[in-house]
Parts: C-alpha cells; sequence; structure tokens
C-alpha cells in the first residue's frame, strides 16, 4: 500500500489507474526510471490486486486504520494516518 501510495483508495480502477501512473514514472526507460523501484511498484500491485480480487474490496483510511492501528495516532478522536 505504500509502494503506490494507496491509503484512501478504494476501488480496482483506482489502484490500477495509480499503478500505471506509477510503472510509466519509475519505467527504467524513463528519464530518471529505476528498474528497481519499477519492480518494487509491479510486486506492490501485483500482491494489492491479488488481494483486492480475492478478499478485500476496499482501502479507505477508517479500513487500514483498524487493521493497522500501530500506523495511526487518535488525536481529537479521529483516526488520522501518522505522519
Amino acid at each position: 500500500m505504500e509502494v503506490l501510495g494507496l491509503i484512501g483508495v478504494e476501488t480496482k480502477e483506482d489502484i490500477k489507474k495509480r499503478y500505471q501512473k506509477l510503472s510509466h514514472q519509475y519505467h527504467p526507460d524513463m528519464e530518471g526510471g529505476s528498474t528497481e523501484k519499477f519492480q518494487e511498484i509491479n510486486r506492490a500491485y501485483k500482491v494489492l490486486i491479488k488481494y483486492v480480487t480475492n478478499y478485500r474490496f476496499r482501502f479507505t483510511k477508517e479500513e487500514f486504520g483498524n487493521q493497522h492501528p500501530f500506523l495511526v495516532d487518535d488525536d481529537s478522536n479521529h483516526n488520522h494516518i501518522a505522519k
């Protein structure tokens, strides 16, 4: 999720759009591209698409906070992603 910047993304289409943007940006043939980063993005995308297809369909901030409370701080009685 961190690799693709998907906190708050809710659909497979959102994940696909984010993946396409990042894979284009970091493609090794592009200026400033990185083979390592490109491969990391591809691995993350494959894992997330498999997860979304087989288990869950949403990555809302609330759901992420419930699943990963150690990454969320609780100020003003609202869940916020820790900075």
